[in-house]
């Protein structure tokens, strides 16, 4: 069985489903950032002006059950977040008034969330 013009039909469910996809997403974002701010292990900070960092990590000692996250803001310079986990070191690089985001397994030992600043 040939099925017509399969082009049209995936554009036509593609523009059906969309707006479903973006409400369930914008749910699940929601639901992840409110568990995310009301978590024990979220930490919240400050470390410049106009500057956020955020960190989590959970799970428990000796297993990998959990993860590293790691989140900075800068409104002015270039920055980095970086984890250290189950996968090392790994880092992402944003400009300013753009999120740096970095998130790993945890690790058994040896995690970590940190941040660089450009120039700081």
């Amino acid at each position: 069985m040939s099925i017509p013009s399969k082009e049209a039909l995936f554009y036509q469910l593609a523009q059906e489903i969309l707006p479903y996809v973006k409400e369930k997403s914008k749910m699940v974002v929601n639901t992840f950032l409110n568990d995310f701010f009301s978590s024990k292990f979220t930490s919240i900070t400050q470390p410049y002006v106009g500057a956020v960092f955020i960190t989590f990590i959970n799970g428990h000692k000796f297993l990998k059950n959990g993860v590293v996250i790691c989140l900075y803001y800068h409104p002015t310079k270039n920055h980095t977040a970086i984890t250290t986990g189950s996968l090392g070191t790994k880092a992402s690089v944003a400009g300013p008034k753009q999120w740096a985001i970095s998130i790993q397994t945890k690790g058994m030992y040896g995690n970590k969330a940190n941040y660089q600043t450009e120039g700081c």
